[in-house]
């Protein structure tokens, strides 16, 4: 498990999603980045926890440097995770690879995320993950459009 924070929220990774994306670190130069949705709840105190991502489908378009999912099948994903969560776990916000050691958002992950922010009709925080080859970053946005770094406080390796 990680927990992020930032100094409006904490965002809690479960260990199942952080061990889903382990299997995607781009470690190998051959492969392409990856992502999905992040799917969780949102908790009475604003703060959140990650419990189910989409995974990266053949239909996604990839390369090295790029990702763009294929946005019909994964929100067809998840709509069956919330379906079969009796409609408790909800879209947080969007995951993908970087092949770099430490992710940082590039301008088009940034212009990406404003844009599914505004598509939003809430005022509630968007998370953003990216899966580096040494650590997961995690960034929020809400509707000031402002993107903000959240910070690592906690690590627990799982059982």
């Amino acid at each position: 498990m990680i927990i992020f924070e930032n100094y409006h929220l904490a965002v809690e990774l479960t260990s199942q999603v952080e061990n889903l994306f382990k299997g995607y670190i781009q470690i190998d130069s051959e492969m392409c980045e990856s992502g999905g949705v992040l799917m969780g709840k949102r908790l009475k105190n604003g703060n959140i926890i990650i419990t189910d991502v989409t995974l990266p489908q053949p239909e996604d378009e990839c390369s090295r440097n790029f990702f763009k999912k294929n946005r019909i099948i994964h929100q067809q994903l998840s709509d069956e995770i919330w379906v079969n969560s009796e409609k408790k776990i909800i879209c947080i916000g969007e995951w993908h690879t970087h092949p770099e050691g430490i992710p940082s958002p590039s301008s088009v992950d940034k212009i990406s995320w404003i844009r599914n922010v505004k598509k939003q009709n809430d005022e509630n925080n968007y998370i953003f993950i990216i899966v580096g080859i040494n650590t997961i970053n995690a960034w929020s946005c809400n509707k000031s459009f402002k993107i903000t770094k959240m910070e690592r406080i906690m690590e627990i390796e799982g059982l």
